[in-house]
């Protein structure tokens, strides 16, 4: 099943809240609306692959999704990470050449969706710590304010993806889970029969900026969505 209708739902519902003037609250709701329209694309996928059967096989990324020189940004490697489990992929850090990256194994497909939701939440987190990072930060303390936001961010944001994946399961057939189950393991083992000694990396973080990250929190989760765009999901899905 092609995902690019899918796609071009979500820059529908995205451009509602793309301005310089959009809240946290809008750029939340949108997200969440988004991330809803994905898993109940994958779910019919599923139920499609149990009828006519699937010709996509699990492989490894060629191109790292990330853009490290010799050392991981902590916070992008676990949004990365939990974008992987929301949408039925996981992936392994190496060095290709003398450059350090995140490369995803799953279906092409999910992959294609791992990609697009990844650009799109940093250059939205990106926005918004612009936004709201405060003026008066002594010399020195920007990037320990922005380590601490976007930290505080991409946990809410995990928070958010592991809801909705949930909430969706609930209303689903038990064969479409066997079937977005298996995806998953499929792309497990080939990590661990490419790469047996791959391991998690350490995220234990050092101190933080509690403001910064409650910030960052606030602007990640995908908060309950508004009427307003609630009431445009019917035209979205026309």
């Amino acid at each position: 099943m092609n995902k690019t209708p899918i796609i071009e739902k979500i820059n529908k519902l995205r451009e509602l809240s793309r301005n310089s003037a959009a809240s946290i609250e809008e750029a939340a709701s949108a997200a969440r609306i988004a991330e809803k329209l994905i898993q109940e694309h994958q779910l019919a996928e599923a139920e499609l692959e149990l009828s006519h059967g699937s010709q996509e096989s699990v492989l490894e990324d060629e191109k790292a999704i990330t853009d490290w020189n010799q050392r991981q940004t902590v916070w992008q490697n676990i949004l990365i990470t939990n974008l992987c489990k929301a949408y039925n992929c996981t992936g392994v850090l190496k060095f290709k050449g003398n450059k350090l990256g995140y490369y995803v194994i799953g279906r092409f497909s999910d992959i294609s969706i791992v990609r697009y939701q990844y650009a799109y939440f940093v250059l939205e987190l990106s926005r918004l710590a612009h936004v709201l990072a405060p003026s008066t930060l002594a010399r020195g303390s920007g990037k320990h304010w922005h380590k601490s936001f976007y930290l505080g961010a991409v946990n809410a944001i995990t928070k958010e993806l592991k809801e909705v994946k949930e909430n969706i399961r609930t209303q689903t057939s038990s064969s479409a889970l066997v079937v977005i189950d298996k995806h998953m393991q499929q792309a497990i083992d080939y990590r661990n029969q490419h790469y047996p000694n791959s391991k998690t990396a350490d995220y234990s973080s050092s101190s933080i900026n509690q403001d910064a990250y409650r910030l960052g929190q606030q602007a990640g989760s995908n908060l309950k969505v508004k009427p307003a765009l609630t009431s445009n999901i019917k035209l979205l899905n026309k």
